[in-house]
């Protein structure tokens, strides 16, 4: 039996819909590692300038951003990364729950798994046992938002990440993420 570290419910808002309490300035990897009881962020409030293009809203110049970050070594490695993201349009807000005892404070599009890669290890198997075949795709410079919330929910499959720099100041050095679709 894995003993999961935690699992985050996560519900992608396209109205004006607001789960819990309502909160602003959140980074979405933060919300993931932190969150106690449901709340809702709108995708304008939150901190992350990649995560809000990731949930639809445009950032010109975000390349800059990139670049400026550290996060890649020139634009054209930043203009790549961005072309490889995986983005949804029309949300208006994300809602974070735990995810306990197979329940949550709503039905969640994703949960995101934050786990040893042991743990990571047992629950991947444990899909592929019944001949599910992960295909991960992450980057290390974009991560919970769009590698374990975006894609899974768009292409209706599991991946993994070990987070972006932004998301490693909320990670343990021994964590990672899974994002799943049930």
């Amino acid at each position: 039996m894995m003993k999961k570290r935690k699992v985050v419910g996560v519900k992608l808002i396209f109205d004006d819909t607001v789960i819990g309490r309502s909160v602003e300035k959140v980074k979405v990897c933060e919300a993931l590692a932190k969150v106690e009881e449901p709340f809702t962020v709108k995708v304008e409030n939150i901190s992350c300038p990649v995560a809000r293009y990731v949930f639809g809203m445009e950032e010109e110049g975000l390349e800059n951003v990139l670049l400026k970050a550290k996060r890649v070594k020139d634009l054209e490695a930043g203009k790549k990364i961005l072309e490889g993201l995986y983005r949804i349009e029309g949300v208006k807000a994300l809602a974070f729950s735990k995810f306990e005892d197979y329940s949550c404070a709503f039905k969640p599009d994703v949960l995101v798994y934050i786990l040893n890669p042991n743990e990571a290890y047992k629950l991947i198997r444990s899909k592929c046992m019944v001949g599910y075949f992960v295909n991960a795709k992450f980057s290390c410079v974009v991560g919970a938002c769009s590698e374990v919330i975006a894609r899974p929910f768009k292409l209706r499959e599991l991946n993994v990440s070990l987070g972006c720099p932004g998301s490693r100041l909320f990670l343990k050095d021994d964590e990672m993420f899974v994002g799943v679709v049930e």
